[in-house]
């Protein structure tokens, strides 16, 4: 899980420089690998950083428990 963390913080300076970095406190907060896997897929096929927000926002919630 780390390695796909240290793959999305490359790719978010790489692709969206230091706005990308941006998202790197909400995604370090995913704990499910698969979920982890979809933002990295986001971050190939995104051309906004809003598009890759909306990825990110979507796998947060996903995670959130429900009361």
């Amino acid at each position: 899980m780390e390695s796909l963390l240290e793959g999305i913080e490359v790719g978010l300076k790489l692709k969206f420089e230091i706005q990308g970095l941006s998202l790197l406190p909400s995604i370090s907060t995913i704990e499910d690998v698969e979920q982890l896997r979809a933002v990295l897929a986001g971050l190939e096929t995104a051309s906004k950083l809003d598009e890759l927000r909306q990825i990110t926002r979507r796998s947060t919630t996903d995670t959130q428990p429900e009361n």
